[in-house]
Parts: structure tokens; sequence; C-alpha cells
């Protein structure tokens, strides 16, 4: 590709992203499901992290050897963490419905694919999430532990939080990417020539 060739996709990629946010304002039918979706995962983050993962965290940061823990947090710092870490879920979560509905509405592929698109898109991002707790949040403690090695549990879980969050948005980034190429060039129109 050449430079202009790039200049002129760059501008296209652009014109794209303006004509999906303007696009999302004119359908009713996306903000809503955006805004259900929001209030939907909003308690249910913070009631599975009252019920499950906030032990989950503190037991992890108990087993880690590279940090010296302190729980010298208030009830108030806790519910703080769980609700800013259920505000970012949900922020996530209402934007990739958004998403997902303004590209079912405008994709010519057939019912079943879309559907099967979909859900292993969706299904790509607790899969993503784990796999960032499990192999890059370790990675991340280490770098960060370095320069200070005191943590408390909040401070745990919101990198905890971050981690996860970027890791599974990673998985579902690549598969879109993945996805949209393969769908350009089954139509034709990446290989056209435009010189």
């Amino acid at each position: 590709m050449t430079s202009s060739s790039s200049a002129r996709q760059t501008a296209d990629d652009r014109s794209s992203v303006r004509a999906v946010i303007v696009g999302t304002l004119g359908d009713p039918l996306a903000i809503v499901l955006g805004v259900v979706t929001f209030l939907a995962a909003v308690p249910v983050t913070v009631f599975a992290m009252q019920a499950v993962l906030w032990d989950v965290l503190q037991s992890s940061l108990n087993d880690a050897a590279t940090v010296e823990t302190h729980f010298r947090v208030t009830p108030f710092d806790v519910i703080l963490a769980q609700v800013r870490v259920a505000l970012v879920v949900g922020f996530v979560l209402a934007l990739e419905a958004v998403v997902l509905r303004r590209w079912w509405a405008s994709t010519s592929h057939a019912g079943s694919r879309r559907a099967f698109l979909a859900l292993v898109g969706a299904a790509l991002f607790p899969v993503g999430a784990v796999l960032g707790y499990q192999i890059a949040f370790p990675v991340a403690v280490e770098v960060l532990a370095a320069g200070d090695s005191t943590w408390s549990v909040v401070r745990w879980a919101g990198l905890a939080c971050d981690v996860s969050l970027a890791t599974g948005v990673a998985t579902q980034v690549a598969f879109a990417t993945g996805a949209a190429a393969l769908s350009r060039s089954r139509n034709g129109s990446e290989f056209d020539d435009q010189s």
C-alpha cells in the first residue's frame, strides 16, 4: 500500500467511525439497549463482587509473594471499589451491546452466521478476562510492586479489574478485526486496485 492509499484508508476509517456514532444516535433501539444493558450489568456486577469475587481477590492477595498486604481500608473504600468496578463493567457491556446492535443491523451475513459471530464475540470477553487475570495480572503486579510493595485489597481489585477488562476487550477486538477483514476479502473490496 502506498502512503496515499493508507492516508485514504485512515480517512475512510475516521468517516466510518463518525458514521457509526451518528447512526447510533439516530437508532433509539440501540440507545435503549445500551441503557438497559448498563442498568442490568451494574447491580449484577456489584452482587457478584460481594458474593464471590471479593473473597477470591482477598485470597489471591494473601497468596501473593511479591507484595506486602495491609487491610486498613474502610468499608466505604470497599464499597466504592466495588461500585467503580461495576460501573466500568456496565459501561463496557453497554458499549458492546450498542456496537453489536449496529453491526447486526448493517451486516449482510445470513442470520445464523450473524448469531454465531455474535455468540463467539460475546464468549471471548470472559475468556480474555480470565486469561488476563491469570497471565497478565501477575506480570502487572510484579512491575508495579517493584516501586511500592504495600497493597490493599482495594488497590489489588482495581488493578485486577483494569487488566481483566483490557484483555477481555482486546480478545474481542482481535476477533472483530479478523472477522471484518475476512468479510471484506470475501466481498472482494480488499483486493480492488484503486491506484
